[in-house]
């Protein structure tokens, strides 16, 4: 059944067999960035041994990829285990991200916010782009 006239671009792509949640995930990401025109480098945080945890964890992942930047939202689950010295004191600059859900052209009256961006790029096709560039 076809919901939008943009979905027909994306469907057979997502037709593809996966054993496991994690190829399916790691697929789409790197199929929507490259609709976006993004070049991924995906390094799974399993790749990186380690008996860290927590915020001792990411901080030791962030110097493993010599990481100059951590994006983490701004609610306050991050900030409950968030040290914004530590960031400072290992050269890392910290981003509280507030994110604003862009708005876009949905099938029905009333948009809804927080879909997938399957829902974006079956509504918007190559406009995606722009919508999530904020052009």
């Amino acid at each position: 059944m076809i919901v939008s006239i943009h979905q027909p671009n994306y469907i057979p792509w997502l037709g593809f067999f996966h054993k496991l949640l994690l190829d399916l995930n790691l697929d789409l990401i790197i199929f929507f960035l490259g609709c976006l025109d993004k070049i991924p480098n995906i390094v799974l945080s399993s790749d990186i041994k380690t008996e860290l945890t927590g915020l001792d964890k990411i901080l030791y992942i962030l110097k493993n990829q010599n990481a100059t930047k951590y994006i983490s939202g701004d609610g306050e689950g991050s900030k409950r285990y968030i040290n914004e010295q530590l960031f400072k004191d290992n050269n890392i600059e910290l981003i509280w991200q507030n994110y604003k859900h862009p708005t876009y052209n949905q099938l029905y009256n009333k948009f809804i916010p927080y879909l997938s961006i399957l829902d974006l790029l079956f509504n918007e096709g190559p406009n995606s782009k722009n919508i999530i560039l904020c052009k």
